[in-house]
Formats: structure tokens, sequence, C-alpha cells
């Protein structure tokens, strides 16, 4: 029997396939690895476990663990179920979220504790998709994460706030990537003191995206603010004075500063000064900014009509 299993052919789970060289007993076998020539001792149960290895080698990593992982189905703890693509070791394991096929690379304790988050899911107010591309500390993001705040935190959305109740953010714009890659087209945003208006190309938009915003300076931006809160149900730029029975109009320039038109009988009147005055200060904007400012900014501020039901 001795005899029979000399020179008979193995293989190992690592290390290539050897045969018998000596066989005294189960437990004292001599194999010889066909690669190598590397000799050592050995028995029977290692031989048919293929747990041997080639010490002329450097030490290979052991595959059992890395077939019993591959393929299996996880979950995490917010993000839904996720599949083992590669395990390289406990700290090199790539995953793919099943949802929405977002991969990583995680370690081993990540998956006992679940604490692996998809970057592909809308996460942000439960919308916006922050992605992988680029990273977070920008004017893009700022830009980005403040729009989706304006628009999705109800606790923003108070009495002051409630212009932006029933605002919503564009498909495209809920993903941070194609939003930063949109920025870097458009015309002021590199200037520090320029910001996302999306009111001024269409009146009454109520919707953020690349065909109603645009950068302005800040002074622009301000100019566009109505206060539908601090004048109830007067006309725009109107307030009533109780003290002399009038009407009073006023236009707000520069950074807030109010800039008064005087009094007049009826409220109709004190609309129509306040027409004529914001309109005239738009067009002082555009043409201060022309050179900065997108075109389509320009062009909206010299045709901006103010209308007595704004």
């Amino acid at each position: 029997k001795n005899k029979d299993m000399v020179g008979k052919l193995f293989s190992s789970n690592n290390y290539g396939d050897f045969i018998i060289v000596e066989y005294t007993n189960s437990k004292n076998i001599i194999i010889e690895f066909i690669n190598t020539g590397y000799k050592t001792k050995t028995s029977m149960c290692n031989i048919t476990r293929g747990l041997v290895a080639d010490k002329s080698l450097p030490l290979q990593r052991s595959k059992k663990r890395e077939s019993k992982m591959v393929g299996k189905v996880l979950s995490s703890n917010s993000c839904g179920d996720y599949t083992i693509v590669e395990y390289n070791n406990k700290d090199n394991i790539l995953i793919e979220f099943i949802k929405t096929g977002y991969r990583t690379i995680i370690t081993s304790s990540r998956i006992a504790d679940g604490s692996i988050k998809d970057k592909l899911l809308p996460r942000i107010y439960n919308v916006g998709i922050s992605g992988t591309k680029y990273p977070t500390n920008t004017k893009h993001y700022t830009a980005w994460y403040g729009m989706l705040q304006r628009c999705y935190d109800k606790s923003l959305h108070t009495k002051i706030n409630k212009t932006y109740k029933n605002c919503t953010v564009s498909d495209n714009f809920l993903r941070y990537e194609y939003f930063y890659e949109w920025c870097e087209k458009q015309v002021g945003f590199a200037d520090s003191h320029f910001e996302l208006d999306k009111d001024l190309l269409i009146k009454g938009n109520s919707v953020y995206s690349e065909h109603t915003c645009v950068f302005v300076p800040r002074e622009i931006n301000i100019a566009m603010i109505k206060s539908n809160a601090s004048r109830g149900n007067l006309f725009i730029g109107v307030t009533f004075d109780k003290a002399s029975n009038n009407y009073r109009s006023y236009v707000c320039i520069g950074n807030g500063k109010r800039l008064d038109l005087g009094a007049y009988n009826t409220e109709l009147e004190a609309f129509s000064a306040y027409k004529e005055a914001k309109e005239n200060y738009l067009k002082e904007l555009a043409n201060k900014w022309k050179d900065k400012i997108d075109i389509r900014a320009y062009t909206a501020l010299m045709n901006y009509q103010v209308e007595i039901t704004d």
C-alpha cells in the first residue's frame, strides 16, 4: 500500500500540485511541490484537505473564506442590501448595493456593525444624491445643499420663509455630480460674491433647474426678494401710514436700504411710483454688472416688469 501512494498527484488549496515521494504511514508522508521542488512532511489528513504549504513561496492567503463570502447578500443599517463582489482580505472587501449598483470597498468590521452608506441613494433631505465623483467642501456643494434645504427642510418653512414651501428641485439638480458640472459652466460662478438665483429668468418660478437658474451678484439677488409676509394684502412696494392716513411706497436698493418714494392718496398711485422706481433700479443694476453677468440675467433685468399682482 505504501508503494502505491508514492508518486500519486494531489493539489493544495493555495500552492499548486504536489506528489508523494515517501509514505511511511498516514501521519508521516513526504511530499514534493511540482512547481518548486520544495519538500515537506505532512499527514494524509492535510493532503486530502489541501492544507499543505510550499514554504519556499511567499505566504498565500487562504481562499476558503473568499469563496464562502463572494456572492453573499447582506444588509446595511439604512441603505438596503448589498452583495460581496470580492473578498481580498478582512480590510479589503468590495461590495455592491443591489438597489443602485454603487460599489465601495469596506472592512469586515463595517459588515459587522452595518454602518455602510450607499452614496447613490437620495440621502440629503431624502431627495439629494451626493454621489462619489466630487468633494463636498466646495462652493458647489454649499449652493447645492442650501438649495435642497430651502425646498425640503420643512422646519424652515415658517411664516418668514414660507415662499419656499412649494419650491422643488429638478431631477438633474437633485444629483450633486450634475449640479457640480453645471456650476463649472456658469458665468459668474467663480466669483465668491455671486449667488444662485431662481427668480430672475422666469418670474414666479418655483423650480430650481438648469433652465431656470443663474448666478448673480448678491446685490441683484437681494433686489429680487419680495416681502410678501410684511406687506400684508397691499400692492407690492406699498404700505399704509395710519398717522397721516395715506399710502407710502419705497424701493429697496443696495444691501436692503430703503429709498422712500413719498406719500400718495391711493394705493394704486403708490404702487405706480414703486413700479417705475423698481424697474429703473433693475436696469441700473443690469448696466452696472453687464460685463460680468450671464446675458440671460442682463436681458431679464432690462425687460423686468413689475406687476400689480406680484
